[in-house]
């Protein structure tokens, strides 16, 4: 990941440390209803509602601009499952309740096994044929990885899951030829007391970018951590029923700019 720190830092005038930047404004490049090169976009729940929409996602998929969602099924209704395959998602989180989910009977089971789902540590015999262990995405200039951290599987350490996540990860940048990783991740706090996604990014290794939720935060914020090997990963967590969703912002890879839509 090519990223430096003090400029981002000096920028946004906040001193060294974990950074946590709530709002930034809303960014002119939206002001013609269409993404710069190499945005992530992390929606929530109310992206799938109405208007919202409307002005920051599309139909069309692009590698360049990147739709990315760590919502369970507590976190939309059922009629707005369908919304998820109009907007353009690139990766979903097989996380939380979809388990569940997709073993239902519920009538919205086929849709849902059309997203694209992606699940890097849930027992492999116990997961659906849709989802992913893992999604590569080739950009112009990038080989972007995307894996899924899920949390609530029966008999689940963190010790485990650490581990399972670094050596997909590693996998990922190392045998795969990724030029950056990004984990999505659920909330761990809910199954292990006092673990937060923050400490879970502190403990990973060849992951640039982690996003996850947490229905807490009163907004979007953006932290900037150290990794296990004290190398820069930023953590996007997003509240699910926030009025605005994040946007991580690059310009050649580089981190440039965090903004709430």
């Amino acid at each position: 990941m090519t990223f430096d720190r003090r400029e981002f830092l000096k920028k946004m005038s906040i001193s060294i440390g974990a950074a946590s930047l709530p709002g930034i404004g809303f960014a002119s490049a939206f002001s013609q209803n269409n993404f710069a090169p190499q945005q992530i976009l992390q929606i929530g729940g109310n992206s799938l509602v109405g208007a919202n929409t409307g002005y920051s996602l599309s139909s069309a998929r692009t590698y360049d601009r990147m739709v990315v969602t760590t919502l369970t099924p507590s976190d939309i209704a059922n009629q707005h499952v369908a919304q998820l395959n109009k907007i353009g998602i690139n990766a979903m989180l097989f996380g939380g309740g979809w388990a569940h989910k997709l073993a239902s009977t519920d009538s919205d089971s086929a849709l849902m096994e059309s997203l694209p789902f992606v699940n890097s540590n849930f027992a492999s015999d116990k997961m659906p044929e849709s989802v992913s262990n893992h999604l590569i995405f080739p950009s112009s200039n990038r080989k972007i990885g995307v894996m899924g951290i899920g949390f609530g599987e029966q008999g689940q350490r963190i010790s485990g899951t650490i581990e399972k996540m670094n050596q997909v990860a590693s996998r990922l940048k190392n045998d795969l030829g990724c030029d950056e990783v990004y984990c999505l991740a659920d909330d761990p706090n809910p199954y292990f007391q006092f673990y937060t996604l923050k400490d879970l990014a502190s403990a990973s290794l060849n992951i640039n970018k982690f996003f996850g939720s947490d229905s807490l935060k009163q907004q979007s914020e953006l932290h900037v951590m150290q990794n296990k090997d004290k190398r820069q990963v930023l953590v996007a967590i997003t509240n699910p029923k926030a009025e605005k969703q994040s946007v991580v912002s690059l310009q050649k890879g580089r981190f440039s700019d965090f903004q709430l839509i």
